[in-house]
């Protein structure tokens, strides 16, 4: 008996031993399997934070604008965009208070725009919350953007076609009223870019190409002058003449080429007509010997849903005449579309020819069919030539119901370079070509600057 009491001993302090060990680590495995769950909670809580503080980041550095009311509200519409993408009461009711995130602007050596944003929120835990230091749970989160400076001409269409009020004849004035929708348009376009950072020109073209807008030094006013010359083209009715696009987009290569920026400035052209190029440009030959360059062109050619429309005939202007004083760049002869034409201009005779040779080196008579293909292949030319001067080129075309010869899709699209376009070289500069009807110009033109922002920012 005496030994059988021992053993039952010795079992009694074995099975305590055994339920003491296992409470213990039944305490440890529930602070841990508390602490996973815990922990994946605060890991929801990081992600959620990330995904608003980048959209609130990226906000404040596309709105900081002057125009839109500077740092204050970039701040303020930073805040808004967070709070829009973070639910503000925490992750499924466990938050602590309302989270705020907080942002300051600075600039950097090289001129760049820096946005930081910063934000933390404090999350009640579950079951690691029977120890008082981890009650609560602090998630943290940092986002940096940087913005950098643009270098920016403008080529906008001032032709006839643009005129508004006019009421659109088909086969015969092809108008769009362009004018009714443009100044509005670039208004809002030109106002989200900022005078202290970025710089801006602007060239308007017709029968030739006037800089209306010098490009402005860092940190000049080009909001004023750029809106202003739009208007007065608008209220002194100086829509006129045909489409020399080669015009305006010679014109912004030179300037964007003559425009000597850091390497961290990013260069865009944005082209905006309203119909097909119906001129072209070319070097005539003059007597005495010598040579003259001439804008020519000027109607649209026949079109298939115009079967009384002849293809037409050829007027000359000067290259580059201000947008008030077109009628005094007219050379005044009409070249026959095949015969020879002659015209003085300044005294010097402009030898007689029954053709011009196209940028391809081929002779063309002077049909407005054979001067269309010549300048739309001229357009694409210079736009290969300003992605060579790494230039973003973005094109925006109105086509409006009753034009007569709509500028097409695929014609903007290689002018931009555009993913979409055939001809898309993914080793140039990638812009993007938009199409519009007039009513919605204004949300094009909002994509363009979308797109060249989001371009600017890192």
């Amino acid at each position: 008996m005496k030994l059988s009491h021992i053993r039952s001993s010795r079992h009694a302090r074995e099975d305590g031993q055994v339920l003491m060990l296992f409470g213990l680590f039944a305490i440890v495995l529930i602070l841990f399997v508390g602490l996973g769950i815990d922990l994946g909670f605060a890991y929801v809580t990081k992600a959620q934070l990330s995904k608003a503080m980048d959209a609130a980041t990226l906000a404040a550095v596309s709105n900081y604008s002057g125009a839109n009311g500077g740092p204050a509200a970039a701040n303020l519409i930073a805040q808004n965009t967070f709070w829009l993408n973070y639910a503000t009461n925490g992750v499924s009711g466990r938050g602590i208070g309302k989270v705020t995130p907080t942002g300051t602007f600075s600039t950097d050596a090289n001129g760049n725009l820096i946005y930081s944003n910063t934000v933390s929120a404090t999350i009640n835990t579950f079951l690691i919350g029977i120890l008082p230091q981890w009650k609560t749970l602090t998630v943290g989160d940092t986002a940096v953007a940087s913005r950098a400076p643009v270098v920016m001409t403008l080529v906008l269409d001032r032709t006839g076609s643009m005129t508004p009020g006019v009421t659109p004849i088909p086969c015969v004035n092809g108008n769009t009223q362009g004018g009714l929708y443009l100044p509005d348009a670039v208004t809002q376009f030109i106002n989200i870019f900022d005078e202290t950072l970025d710089r801006a020109a602007l060239v308007s073209f017709s029968v030739s190409s006037s800089n209306d807008v010098p490009m402005t030094a860092k940190g000049g006013a080009f909001k004023a002058p750029i809106i202003n010359t739009l208007n007065r083209i608008n209220n002194n009715n100086l829509w006129q003449g045909g489409t020399c696009s080669i015009a305006g987009l010679t014109n912004a290569l030179c300037i964007q080429n003559a425009t000597v920026v850091p390497a961290n400035y990013v260069k865009v052209v944005v082209f905006f007509t309203d119909g097909r190029a119906n001129m072209t440009t070319y070097k005539f030959p003059t007597s005495p010997p010598g040579g003259i360059t001439l804008n020519f062109g000027g109607q649209d050619p026949a079109t298939a849903g115009c079967p009384g429309k002849a293809d037409p005939n050829a007027d000359f202007w000067r290259t580059n005449t201000s947008e008030t004083a077109q009628g005094a760049g007219v050379v005044g002869t009409t070249a026959i579309c095949g015969n020879s034409w002659t015209a003085t201009l300044g005294g010097t005779t402009i030898t007689a020819t029954a053709v011009f040779t196209n940028a391809m080196g081929i002779p063309e008579n002077f049909c407005g069919s054979h001067i269309t293909a010549d300048a739309t292949n001229r357009c694409v030319l210079v736009a290969n030539q300003m992605r060579t001067s790494s230039n973003y080129v973005y094109a925006v075309g109105l086509s409006a119901p009753g034009s007569l010869a709509p500028v097409t899709l695929d014609t903007l699209q290689q002018v931009a370079n555009d993913p979409d376009s055939a001809t898309f070289d993914p080793t140039q500069p990638v812009g993007a070509a938009f199409l519009s009807t007039g009513q919605d110009l204004s949300e094009v033109f909002q994509q363009v600057a979308a797109d060249i922002i989001l371009r600017l920012v890192h």
